[in-house]
């Protein structure tokens, strides 16, 4: 007779971990994963802060750096068109206004 029934043998004698569930139906596979190739590095906790301090900076500047070419350029354009513009161009559209200063 065949015998039909297959086993888990993962060659120690630890049980396998009861399921943990993240979100619902999201299962944490790290205490499945044993073997070393799956150690991943991920940042410190100090590292992740500094990070997300210097992205929420480079956000206030960009809206101080809006508000400033915006004061400039509001006598000569539209408001809603300059806010439509993203930074770049504003920067683009103010070093144009002043070429065209000097000219004239």
């Amino acid at each position: 007779m065949i015998n039909k029934r297959l086993t888990y043998n993962d060659g120690g004698s630890k049980p396998r971990p009861k399921p943990k569930y993240i979100n619902g139906n999201v299962i944490d596979l790290h205490p499945y994963l044993d073997d070393a190739w799956w150690d991943i590095e991920t940042d410190k906790p100090d590292e992740i802060s500094a990070k997300k301090k210097e992205g929420i900076m480079k956000v206030a500047s960009a809206e101080d750096e809006r508000e400033f070419y915006g004061g400039l350029l509001s006598p000569v354009y539209r408001r809603d068109y300059l806010e439509s513009l993203p930074l770049n161009k504003l920067k683009e559209l103010f070093d144009e206004y002043l070429r065209n200063m000097r000219i004239g």
